[in-house]
């Protein structure tokens, strides 16, 4: 014999908020003439200092900028070897309000060019639990409310599904290097398109479908359940 299912009654709530990016991680590449490993490079390779003072110029410190990895490109002409590096480098946690600044000083260095860019927008996983204990706390409202309207008892929770969309992870990266050569080059009195909006935002929704348990109807005065 199957088991008697309960009486339920179901409430679905959802909730979403609109988080804004708090701040951005820049790659770059950048040219060199000069070829320097680990820690040197970010203090000999002169394209890769001249990034860095640049950086500190807008407020950035230098221990945002970390070296990723070089790549080495050699050449022989004749009798002549000649060598140089790509830097490949991450600025890290670019405040919003110096992001305008970074991307067009990156834009007007010789040989630097940005690849990537992720938005990070801080601690989602907060915001998605602060989401769903509002969307609990108006379930049970409803639920209460929905329950006094038919004449039943309250008695608990069957089930609960809560589906998250949106807000998988605290960033979002974006890949430039289709970038325009051009735009990422020369620097211009006029406005430069280089590809790359300057805000960017993302959704954190949380759908709640919640089942509670009820009893039966309240009898009337002659033992009969409600019409």
């Amino acid at each position: 014999m199957s088991p008697t299912l309960p009486d339920t009654i179901t409430v679905q709530i959802s909730r979403k908020r609109e988080v804004d990016a708090q701040c951005a991680d820049l790659e770059v590449q950048v040219d060199s003439s000069a070829v320097f490993s680990g820690n040197a490079a970010l203090q000999k390779a002169k394209e890769l200092r001249a990034l860095i003072e640049e950086m500190k110029r807008l407020g950035i410190e230098e221990k945002q900028v970390k070296l990723r990895r070089v790549a080495l490109n050699s050449n022989t002409f004749s009798l002549i070897r000649t060598s140089s590096a790509m830097y490949h480098v991450s600025i890290k946690k670019v405040p919003m309000d110096l992001l305008s600044e970074a991307l067009g000083t990156i834009a007007a260095q010789k040989g630097v060019e940005l690849t990537h860019l992720e938005w990070r927008y801080g601690d989602l996983e907060a915001i998605e639990r602060e989401l769903r204990r509002d969307g609990l706390t108006a379930a049970l409202a409803q639920a209460r409310e929905d329950a006094a309207a038919l004449g039943v008892a309250l008695l608990g929770v069957h089930t609960l599904r809560a589906d998250k969309l949106g807000g998988d992870a605290s960033y979002h990266r974006e890949y430039l290097s289709a970038a325009p050569a051009g735009a990422m080059r020369a620097r211009s009195a006029s406005p430069v398109d280089i590809g790359v909006e300057l805000s960017n935002s993302t959704t954190v929704r949380i759908d709640l479908t919640v089942q509670f348990r009820v009893g039966p109807f309240e009898a009337n005065s002659d033992g009969k359940p409600p019409s």
